[in-house]
């Protein structure tokens, strides 16, 4: 999913300084004197961040077995094999430090869907993309 990101000035829909309740940890003398002192900025250099997700690694799928292992001897029964060998495949490779994980197919498939949903719906040309990381 893409999750835009505005990080310019105290009306943007996601200002840094909101509490989870709504509250600003800022007073509003604060806030004042802030805009004071920032009145000189030019918002038409307003910076917008979209993030969007990884799709589904190998690594993701190995560590979902783990779980699922460890929630069959949880329940006093024997894991699955398949999850077994993939559960330890996933702790052999973080005690290794390898974290570069391929994609799966099911990822491979989310990265080429969100691709051609991108794709076809013009989003790069639209939104003036001007840096992919």
């Amino acid at each position: 999913s893409i999750a835009p990101m505005t990080m310019s000035n105290k009306n943007s829909s996601t200002s840094l300084g909101d509490k989870p309740n709504g509250e600003d940890d800022i007073s509003a003398t604060n806030l004042r004197s802030h805009d004071a002192n920032v009145e000189h900025v030019n918002l038409s250099q307003k910076k917008i961040v979209y993030l969007v997700r990884h799709a589904e690694s190998e690594e993701n799928v190995d560590m979902q077995s783990l779980f699922d292992a460890a929630r069959n001897v949880r329940n006093f029964q024997l894991p699955q094999k398949q999850d077994a060998k993939r559960g330890l495949k996933f702790l052999g490779a973080c005690a290794a430090g390898n974290t570069d994980a391929p994609l799966s197919d099911f990822g491979k498939y989310q990265s080429q869907t969100m691709g051609e949903i991108l794709c076809n719906d013009r989003f790069l040309e639209a939104q003036q993309i001007q840096l992919i990381v």
